[in-house]
């Protein structure tokens, strides 16, 4: 059900949520999951306001994170406020937190890619480099594709204290090797983010080389790269994780 009053969607059911990805298309969809109790919430539903009014060529809805509980865990929403990017069923980003300003730049930065075919945008280029590539996909924007890439993926890695990248998501681990490393880092009661490396072939493939590591999951820690499941499993096992946790201020002594 849409606010009459502004451009964004109040979603109260999976179905209305279902109805709305299909009816979006390849639009840009942000969805802003909160809870009413919650003071920052309050705060980010303003600014979630304004830039629904200031982009009004991309969707914008509201989820109550508690009441549709089904949405929110497919998304591995574990805090609120909880901002997630969406085109074509794909998520293209994920902020956790009350950070206006990073909410602004990653909408700003998605609005460039409204009705673009995710396979024409590669993952993430602005319309820009995307025209300029239309008829050769080797042409001299590749350089500051990649520069671009870099930048994307050293954000990524910082995006959380802890950031897991994984084939699906915690929910919903599209290998065994990311449902194990996800059950550990719940065991031990460990707070992270996660990026699905499935739905964004570029960010799949340059992090290889970003981490030097052929395979996933990776885990990070203040986007230094940590190890695959192994080295993860074993640090966990030695107790030098807790340790280098407690050296970063992300676990207290």
């Amino acid at each position: 059900m849409a606010d009459a009053s502004t451009t964004i969607s109040e979603i109260e059911s999976t179905e209305e949520y279902e109805k709305l990805i299909s009816l979006c298309g390849d639009q840009v969809l942000v969805l802003n999951f909160y809870a009413e109790w919650a003071n920052p919430c309050k705060y980010m539903n303003n600014v979630f306001k304004e830039l629904s009014i200031k982009f009004s060529n991309i969707k914008f809805a509201n989820v109550k994170a508690e009441e549709l509980e089904e949405i929110s865990e497919s998304f591995g929403v574990t805090v609120v406020p909880f901002f997630v990017i969406l085109q074509s069923g794909k998520v293209l980003g994920k902020l956790s937190g009350a950070n206006p300003s990073e909410l602004t730049e990653m909408v700003t930065r998605f609005s460039t890619q409204l009705h673009l075919p995710l396979e024409k945008q590669g993952s993430g280029v602005s319309t820009q480099e995307v025209e300029g590539k239309s008829h050769n996909l080797y042409t001299t924007h590749e350089k500051d594709e990649n520069i671009d890439l870099t930048s994307r993926l050293k954000k990524l890695v910082e995006a959380e204290p802890i950031m897991l990248f994984m084939k699906g998501t915690p929910t919903n681990p599209q290998c065994g090797f990311s449902r194990q490393i996800v059950n550990i880092l719940n065991e031990h009661h460990i707070k992270y983010g996660f990026f699905n490396i499935l739905a964004d072939e570029r960010v799949r493939e340059g992090l290889k080389e970003f981490s030097d590591w052929p395979t996933y999951p990776q885990l990070y820690i203040r986007g230094n790269f940590c190890g695959g499941l192994d080295i993860v499993r074993e640090m966990f096992n030695t107790g030098e994780i807790q340790q280098l946790l407690q050296q970063t201020d992300i676990l207290s002594t």
